[in-house]
């Protein structure tokens, strides 16, 4: 079989959610269908969906969290035998030894077998940990930027050295990925990049956009069939303006119904316990509980409208402002996943989102949430025409698989000299 095969990329992906990063999922079977073996590091967690990749070439492997410095060393099985505590007083006092030993032993072997191409290291953890594997094979790493991560705004110290890390390793990356050109010049003058190594892929999934209408939310939350449900998926937090949306729609109209949809399980922060007392039940569905991701766009599609707002102020007055969400671009991936589906999209005026709507039309950009029942009713007067929209922004502009190829090429190009 290897004989048929380009090569081996490992991915570096150091957070939880991995289960909504649907253009992750979607560019690692690009890679495998090309012909690479991919093995996906990742940290494992319970509280979060996990994507089921039914494709023989990728490899999710979450039994190595030592791999970030978030991540926990698993006990290995062979601790609980004969012996056991004595097997787990050594392992607890090497395991660090251990665990080393063990995983550059794993990655040699699959060197060996079929050799890797490149490593790619997601966000600033992920790129550590993939330069940190890269040496020992001489491998090239790519670096692949989701958050932005400004050295002005950090504090913290442990944050501040991986921040000098991050600036080290990524601009002796064989190129960098970032979604769209506002984040890449952003990136490029913060770490001294080489714009000409620098590449644009928007966070969104592969394949052209369709309307595929179904009842899927109605029948999960008992909604009546006549309302029309507006969507908002995502983490329930200050950046995304949760609760101001929820206390916005208690003054819609009847017809109209609001669904948050968290990313994450597991109890609910302060924040979250505010919206809860905020959402008004005649209005207002609020859900802790994910959906799987192969049923994610099943619920995507039985909405009839997105909402993909964006606040760059933090509630602590004595915090500056997140450019990370000022730059919010092409990484929104509940905006892209709303126009996959085809659904007219209600956003504010962080840039980006609101230059798709300008361009396209395939939506309304409001300027505060109390102009959100204004907006439906705009939508809903021309709903056809925004939807056709959505759907022509999404394939013309943000459409994974035409984006990504120069990647491939280029991870083609590193193969061709191995």
């Amino acid at each position: 079989m290897n004989d048929h095969l380009r090569g081996r990329v490992a991915v570096f992906y150091p957070y939880k959610w991995l289960g909504a990063f649907h253009s992750l999922h979607d560019a690692l079977v690009l890679l495998a269908e090309h012909g690479y073996k991919v093995e996906l590091y990742a940290p494992h967690h319970y509280d979060c969906p996990r994507p089921d990749y039914q494709h023989p070439l990728i490899s999710p492997i979450t039994d190595q969290g030592m791999i970030f410095h978030t991540g926990m060393i698993r006990t290995p099985y062979w601790t609980f035998g004969k012996g056991g505590r004595l097997y787990r007083w050594l392992f607890s006092k090497y395991r660090l030894l251990w665990w080393q030993v063990s995983f550059r032993s794993k990655l040699h072997n699959h060197h060996a077998t079929l050799p890797y191409v490149c490593f790619i290291g997601m966000d600033p953890e992920g790129l550590v940990a993939a330069v940190s594997s890269a040496k020992m094979l001489n491998v090239p790493v790519i670096y692949w930027s989701l958050e932005l991560l400004f050295a002005d705004e950090i504090t913290d110290l442990t944050r501040q050295s991986l921040k000098q890390k991050e600036i080290h390793h990524s601009r002796l990356a064989y190129f960098t990925i970032v979604q769209d050109k506002w984040r890449a010049s952003a990136l490029i003058q913060e770490n001294g990049l080489d714009a000409s190594r620098v590449l644009c892929v928007p966070n969104a999934r592969a394949g052209q956009a369709r309307r595929a209408k179904t009842t899927f939310l109605h029948h999960r939350f008992g909604i009546e069939k006549g309302r029309k449900i507006v969507l908002c998926t995502g983490g329930l937090a200050w950046w995304n303006m949760s609760q101001e949306i929820v206390s916005a729609a208690t003054y819609w109209p009847d017809e109209y119904v609001l669904v948050m949809q968290s990313v994450i399980h597991g109890p609910s922060s302060e924040y979250v316990k505010r919206l809860l007392q905020l959402a008004d039940p005649n209005h207002v569905v609020v859900s802790l509980d994910p959906v799987s991701p192969n049923q994610y766009f099943e619920m995507v599609d039985s909405a009839d409208v997105g909402l993909a707002l964006y606040n760059p102020y933090p509630p602590d007055a004595n915090s500056k402002i997140s450019k990370n969400h000022a730059l919010i671009g092409y990484s929104s991936g509940k905006l892209s996943d709303y126009l996959f589906s085809c659904l007219p999209v209600i956003v504010n005026s962080a840039l980006g989102p609101r230059d798709l709507v300008a361009t396209y039309e395939c939506g309304v950009c409001v300027s505060d949430v109390r102009e959100i029942g204004e907006a439906l009713q705009r939508i809903f007067e021309d709903y056809e025409r925004y939807s056709s929209n959505a759907g022509r922004c999404f394939t013309e502009k943000l459409e994974l698989k035409r984006n990504f190829e120069p990647v491939i090429e280029r991870i083609d190009a590193v193969s061709a000299l191995s």
